[in-house]
């Protein structure tokens, strides 16, 4: 018993830590600098757009997202060696650009796989454009993409640790994970591009992750948001590419949310919960939603509607699997279901009926939520929906029940975390 609470104090002490890390020191100043959020992205061409939009559509195009597109091919990668497979295939038949931004860009096997086949583009003449996160990609050197410089690509990083100091909103980290290639196919997920998510070969190591491809007028959101980060980071305005064609006949919306439209993806989050009539399923690594996102929840419950949390029985952070404990149980609770992997799932998916599937970066955590710069998919068509669904299905056949008797010093840990759960 010792030992255990001698772990619950270390881990608590680490939380505490690193919420002060992240707490903000720094006054939203701009100091001159261009605004750091979702701007400049184009709207489709209207002959795309849905006409009549769902409840979800029509509250993120009144917050300024693009309304959702119909002509979209949306293809699930649930591997990471498909995806990882995928990415390479395209970055090596690229003719015109390849835009990539990622939160992690790792000095491992896959990123020096992905470096080396991007310098082999630049080459050839491909414009070539990679963006990364300064703490993310903290371990990546200069000498690691020296080669891709000398070639003609262009690299830039989000908030370098050594400006962190003088950056406005310092907290704000680059979350989102996008590749466009021609500005007609865009790649995305929740995977980072390091060998715990993408790999060439199978590994045991390699996490739980849920990554897709798009063509048709939402990937031409994706070049949109990508190009609007770009001119931000690296002070280069990207000229937009002719609109792609139709390439499928998925319904589907590129969401955008960050520093500069705090809670954008959450309220649609919100909206999609009050609509739901039966089933809502979240899929997340980690579980820690601010008061409106658990009330929407809760509401959904106290209606009748069958909602369920899919997690990692333990995830890579040790502070945030304490402090998801008290929501959790709120959930459970008021009925609802808490299903627990074995191994470590890094996917996120939240699935409400046959109405909405959203995809992308965003954690059912307060910092995704409503800090972190994120992109996401929404879903709207039947087939693609059913599609989402029934690979998350795959994943609840292999999990079980969380079975978790707090005793007192394990409430007072949770209540302590709690105290600083909004900072992780």
């Amino acid at each position: 018993m010792a030992s255990r609470r001698r772990i619950l104090l270390l881990a608590l002490t680490a939380a505490c830590l690193g919420a002060l890390a992240a707490t903000p020191l720094w006054f939203d100043c701009h100091c001159g600098l261009p605004p750091a959020g979702p701007r400049g992205i184009d709207p489709p061409a209207p002959s795309a757009v849905v006409p009549d939009p769902t409840p979800v559509d029509r509250l993120l195009r009144s917050r300024g997202t693009p309304g959702a597109t119909r002509g979209n091919r949306i293809a699930l990668l649930t591997s990471g060696e498909t995806a990882y497979r995928r990415l390479i295939e395209r970055i090596r038949s690229a003719a015109r650009t390849i835009y990539i931004s990622t939160y992690i860009l790792e000095p491992d096997a896959t990123g020096h796989e992905v470096l080396l086949a991007l310098t082999e583009r630049a080459r050839s003449g491909v414009r070539v454009r990679l963006l990364f996160d300064g703490i993310g990609s903290w371990r990546l050197a200069e000498g690691d993409y020296a080669a891709l410089a000398s070639a003609g690509g262009r690299v830039a990083v989000y908030k370098p640790i050594a400006r962190l100091a003088v950056e406005p909103e310092a907290a704000v980290r680059y979350h989102r994970k996008i590749a466009v290639i021609d500005g007609e196919w865009a790649f995305s997920g929740g995977g980072n591009l390091a060998s715990e998510y993408l790999g060439q070969q199978a590994s045991p190591q390699r996490w739980t992750e849920l990554a897709f491809e798009v063509e048709g007028p939402a990937a031409a959101d994706y070049d949109a948001i990508f190009r609007a980060d770009w001119a931000s980071a690296a002070r280069e305005t990207l000229a937009p590419p002719a609109p792609p064609p139709a390439a499928g006949d998925a319904v589907a919306q590129v969401v955008a949310s960050g520093p500069r439209a705090p809670g954008r993806l959450r309220d649609a989050l919100i909206e999609a919960a009050a609509g739901a009539r039966s089933r809502l399923l979240v899929v997340t690594p980690y579980f820690v939603p601010d008061g409106p996102m658990t009330d929407a929840l809760l509401g959904a419950l106290k209606r009748g509607v069958e909602v369920s949390v899919l997690m990692p029985a333990h995830s890579d952070h040790v502070a945030l699997d304490l402090a998801r404990r008290k929501y959790l149980r709120r959930i459970e609770s008021a009925g609802g279901r808490v299903l627990l992997l074995p191994t470590m799932l890094h996917a996120k998916a939240t699935i409400v009926d046959d109405s909405v599937a959203v995809i992308g970066s965003t954690n059912m955590d307060r910092r995704s939520l409503l800090i972190n710069k994120e992109a996401d998919l929404l879903i709207y068509s039947g087939p693609q929906i059913a599609e989402v669904r029934a690979w998350a299905e795959g994943l609840l056949a292999q999990a079980k029940p969380r079975r978790v008797r707090p005793g007192l010093f394990d409430l007072l840990v949770e209540e302590l975390v709690h105290l600083v759960s909004s900072h992780l």
